[in-house]
């Protein structure tokens, strides 16, 4: 029933979902709105036909009781005729307001049809005859009042109670109050009336809400059905599918969204099982099946298709491989036991070498010995001179010293010369003082005398002395000039020396680290033989793993011919995609199994050099 629905888009749907449940609202609306205006207008016509209707009625009423009152004013009024005057207008008002009261309230019969007020005219015209026959006896009692044919006492207890005009004016009274009765018991049935109107509005309006919501839901149900369900199955599927469970199928025929969906999803699932049904022939070794690329951009069948063909080359690589392992194991074996044929020759030679090497490391040692020994004395020699040139400069110093000591004393005495020198002329000058003195200064030239002998005196030491001095100054200078000439010689002599020591050091060096070369050079024969001997044990043991290479390189082979292969250009060359420096180890190794080893034979010519 619903099957062009499903069909149509989810888009289209839930619009139309959406507009009809506007068109619901819409009519919920409408119709509330139709209720409240019906309800409305019964309220509206209440008011005109019974509150208005009461309305005249009570002014009827109450203008016939004032009209009543007025008349027994003008009974009891005096005989002025303004008084009588004033209520004759004031009943003629209130009458005429009486009359307006009534043709208004015709005039609101007048709207219905006279079938619907047949009872309610029957009253107001009873109303209308009584107050007219009230009136009509009221106008003879007035004007008999006035002509005086009625007293006083008579027109008022005319319109007292028990009399005619009172009687009339109580069935007018009794007509009004019928008049209100039927307008109160209408007005009481319109508003039961009415409240049945809108309680039967409001049952409406519940029942067309109701009915709104149920289809409201319904609908929302069956849009919701629509989508959810075919897409809590492509839950459900891909939820197995990620779970490897390939057993998937739809009973969803649709042409919306959802139904695009699944079908994008079965093929995604029947791309999946061409994929594992590939997968299951390579896991059972076939690499010969054909991997479909989907599209461009097929990034898994791309992937599985350079893997089949990745694989199917490592194979056939392997495959050839395993011949070539195969083949070169046996050369290597080969090789091998020609190896530790060899190795056994050399290590008889490598001994003769190591016994003449030995004794030349005897002999290295005695001169490395001797040559330290001449180091030693060399050093001390060194020492020696050393000590003496030492020695020397202190002298040279010395007399250095000796030589400024000279000088500074033959200042002093120059000093002293320059004071007998002075000490003579102030001789002199007292000499000529105590001559001008006469006999007084006699005593004076003497003193003055031995003065000027004095310093005579002291003036010829002073050149003694430094005659002396300077001698023994020309003296010390030649003697140092001898003592630097010896210490130069004393320098070379300990440069020459220090020379010859370090000959000797670097000789003493040389025959040690000699030694130790040679020593060395005995310890790696020793550690060469050991090597030889043991590269011919592992001769022996490689030509043992290459037998047993050979058997593994057969198994592979025959673990490899349980794949199908493809057959390719770069399968019968798969030799050359080998490292070239294993091709050169089985080329090599292939020669010289075909070269037998040279002995070393070393001469006693050879060994002198060492």
């Amino acid at each position: 029933m619903f099957n062009w629905f499903n069909n149509l888009k989810i888009g289209v749907r839930i619009i139309i979902g959406f507009f009809i449940i506007v068109a619901i609202s819409c009519t919920i609306g409408v119709v509330g709105i139709q209720n409240l205006k019906t309800v409305q207008d019964s309220y509206a016509l209440d008011y005109t036909s019974s509150t208005k209707a009461l309305e005249h009625v009570e002014a009827i009423s109450s203008h016939f009781q004032q009209a009543r009152v007025n008349i027994f004013g003008f009974a009891l009024s005096s005989d002025s005729d303004k008084d009588k005057d004033y209520y004759i207008e004031r009943i003629a008002k209130h009458e005429s307001d009486v009359d307006k009261h009534i043709s208004s309230y015709h005039d609101i019969l007048d709207d219905y049809d006279v079938s619907e007020v047949e009872a309610e005219l029957k009253l107001i015209n009873n109303v209308q005859a009584t107050i007219t026959e009230f009136t009509a006896m009221r106008k003879q009692l007035m004007n008999d009042l006035e002509a005086g044919t009625v007293s006083k006492e008579s027109f008022v207890a005319s319109f007292s109670n028990g009399g005619q005009a009172h009687n009339l004016a109580s069935n007018a009274d009794s007509a009004i109050q019928e008049l209100i009765d039927y307008n109160i018991n209408y007005a009481t049935e319109q508003i039961a009336e009415n409240g049945k109107q809108a309680e039967s509005s409001i049952a409406l309006m519940i029942a067309v809400i109701f009915a709104g919501v149920i289809f409201a839901v319904v609908l929302s149900l069956i849009i919701s059905r629509g989508i959810s369900g075919p897409i809590n199955k492509v839950v459900v599927a891909a939820g197995k599918l990620a779970e490897g469970d390939m057993d998937i199928s739809f009973d969803i025929k649709s042409k919306d969204e959802t139904g695009k969906l699944i079908d994008a999803f079965t093929d995604l699932v029947e791309s999946t099982k061409e994929q594992a049904v590939i997968v299951q022939k390579i896991a059972d070794g076939d690499l010969t099946v054909d991997v479909p690329i989907r599209s461009k951009k097929d990034l898994l069948g791309q992937k599985l298709s350079q893997m089949v063909h990745n694989i199917n080359e490592l194979i056939m690589n392997i495959a050839s491989a395993t011949e070539q392992v195969s083949s070169g194991s046996r050369q290597i074996s080969d090789s091998s036991m020609a190896l530790s044929q060899g190795a056994t020759e050399q290590a008889s030679s490598i001994e003769e070498l190591s016994a003449s090497i030995e004794e030349i490391s005897s002999k290295t040692k005695i001169n490395a010995d001797n040559a330290n020994k001449a180091n030693n004395l060399a050093e001390k020699a060194k020492d020696y001179a050393v000590t003496g040139n030492t020695h020397m400069q202190e002298m040279v110093k010395a007399m250095d010293e000796i030589n400024e000591s000279s000088s500074n004393i033959n200042k002093i005495i120059k000093v002293i010369d320059d004071i007998a020198f002075q000490t003579n002329i102030l001789a002199l000058n007292a000499a000529v003082e105590a001559a001008r003195a006469g006999q007084h200064g006699k005593g004076f030239a003497v003193v003055a005398e031995e003065v000027r002998t004095l310093a005579g005196r002291s003036a010829n030491a002073a050149k003694e002395t430094t005659t002396l001095i300077e001698d023994s100054i020309k003296k010390v200078e030649s003697g140092s000039k001898i003592a630097k000439e010896t210490a130069g010689a004393l320098e070379k002599i300990v440069d020459g020396v220090e020379s010859v020591s370090n000959l000797v050091s670097d000789i003493s060096k040389g025959s040690n680290e000699q030694a130790t070369a040679i020593e060395h050079i005995n310890q790696g024969i020793v550690q060469v033989s050991h090597v030889v001997q043991e590269n011919s044990a592992t001769s022996e043991e490689s030509a043992a793993a290459s037998e047993e290479l050979s058997s593994q390189a057969e198994m592979l082979k025959q673990m490899v011919e349980k794949f199908k292969l493809k057959k390719t250009s770069a399968s019968g060359n798969s030799y050359d995609k080998l490292s070239p420096e294993v091709t050169k180890m089985f080329e090599q190794m292939y020669e010289g199994k075909e070269t037998e080893p040279e002995a070393i034979a070393l001469g006693d010519s050879q060994l002198v050099k060492y």
